[in-house]
C-alpha cells in the first residue's frame, strides 16, 4: 500500500489552509477541518506502521508456527 491517502489528506489540509478568502485564514485561526485531516492522515500512517511492523515480526516466525500472514490480512480489508 502506498501512503496516496495520507497524502491526500495533507494536501487538502495545506490547500484549505491556503485559500485566502477562508473566514479561519482572515482570521489567522485554526481551521478545525484541517487540523482533523492532518490528525487523520497522522493516525492512518502510525496503525500502517504498526501492521508493518507485525507484519515483519510475523514473518520472521514462519508459516508453520501456525500464524496468519498479517500482511495478506490487512491487503484484503484494504482492497474490500
Amino acid at each position: 500500500m502506498s501512503l496516496t491517502l495520507v497524502e491526500e489528506l495533507r494536501t487538502r489540509a495545506k490547500i484549505r489552509r491556503g485559500i485566502p478568502n477562508r473566514k479561519s485564514v482572515q482570521d489567522n485561526e485554526p481551521d478545525r477541518i484541517a487540523d482533523q485531516l492532518e490528525q487523520a492522515a497522522d493516525v492512518i500512517e502510525k496503525y500502517y506502521n504498526a501492521l508493518i511492523s507485525i507484519q515483519s515480526l510475523t514473518s520472521t516466525m514462519g508459516d508453520d508456527d501456525g500464524f496468519p500472514s498479517v500482511y495478506a490480512f490487512i491487503e484484503r480489508i484494504l482492497n474490500e
